[in-house]
């Protein structure tokens, strides 16, 4: 049997699609943990505990931050390079996937402080995302190379 294969709009749509299900996911993994985290440190002094607590609260606003961007950024690129009479489906599951990553983020995240503690969490997540970052790297058709949109 023969593989189909998908117009570059449809491959980039599942590649982002994934892209932001383990952002979202990945940034729920760590969230509800970093305090949890910090209270279990034991041999700082109370001024290190509050700076560390100052730190985590900085590193939650930038990746917050970040997260905000990223979504128009995708769908920017989305609308770009996709079919105008797709583009509220094209929407829908960009939003989606995100919201589902927000969802399964802190299940995973539970599981694995369960099984491999706080620090799990963390080295996990690091993980998720460095892996996330050269498959996505490497998986969209490139959209930086053309002037025009080429839509089938």
């Amino acid at each position: 049997m023969k593989h189909r294969q998908l117009p570059e709009w449809q491959h980039n749509l599942h590649v982002l699609w994934l892209n932001n299900f383990i952002i979202g996911m990945g940034f729920q993994l760590i969230m509800p943990f970093m305090a949890l985290y910090i209270r279990q440190l034991e041999n700082f002094t109370r001024f290190q505990l509050n700076m560390w607590s100052g730190l985590v609260f900085a590193a939650t606003f930038l990746v917050g931050i970040s997260d905000a961007a990223l979504l128009p950024q995708v769908q920017t690129l989305l609308t770009k390079y996709s079919p105008a009479q797709f583009s509220g489906r094209i929407f829908s599951f960009n939003q989606a996937a995100q919201f589902m990553g927000n969802i399964f983020g802190p299940m995973i995240g539970s599981t694995i402080s369960g099984t491999f503690g706080y620090a799990g969490v963390f080295v996990s997540t690091a993980l998720l995302i460095l892996v996330n970052l050269g498959w996505v790297r490497r998986s969209t058709r490139p959209l930086w190379h053309r002037e025009t949109p080429a839509v089938k």
